[in-house]
């Protein structure tokens, strides 16, 4: 068997789809984008989270595949969870629906403009193969907001 050092390029992809998404969003948007839930004093009325919601601590997950065992191709099937959130002060739901919506149409725009993101893998560089999307509502300290969550899956395939 080979030990772990000895396998030092088989890699977990998620972390790179991961932090190439936060690089790719904070370039295409100009909501303030971060990487997990924004650990902040200052008054966000909206931002984007690469990792988890309001509701949860789930920042992604990932199921590897082994093909050709003990030697081979990897597949490996991912999920990254962005988080939009709009907030305004207000009551002012429906404005702020219409421009949670805004926010995730140019996310869709990003990806799919590269749906790997310029993350390299050894077989199959990742692909963005579909997105779900949970809408929220609910109060925070600044009032009623409304919240895309947005549960980017991929794939991709690495040597072994």
């Amino acid at each position: 068997t080979r030990s772990v050092e000895q396998l030092g390029w088989v890699r977990m992809i998620l972390f790179d789809v991961h932090a190439a998404l936060v690089t790719a969003l904070d370039a295409a948007l100009t909501t303030p984008v971060f990487d997990s839930f924004p650990n902040t004093n200052d008054d966000l009325r909206e931002f984007v989270c690469v990792g988890p919601g309001f509701d949860s601590d789930d920042a992604g997950e990932t199921v590897s595949d082994w093909h050709d065992a003990p030697w081979g191709n990897r597949a490996e099937d991912g999920i990254c969870r962005v988080s939009v959130v709009v907030q305004s002060g207000d009551d002012a739901v429906a404005t702020m629906r219409t421009r949670c919506g805004v926010i995730v149409d140019a996310i869709l725009t990003a990806i799919t403009a590269n749906p790997s993101l310029g993350v390299d893998a050894d077989r199959m560089d990742p692909q963005i193969m579909r997105i779900e999307t949970k809408h929220r509502v609910g109060v925070s300290d600044y009032g009623p907001y409304v919240e895309a969550v947005l549960s980017v899956h991929y794939r991709a395939i690495d040597a072994y």
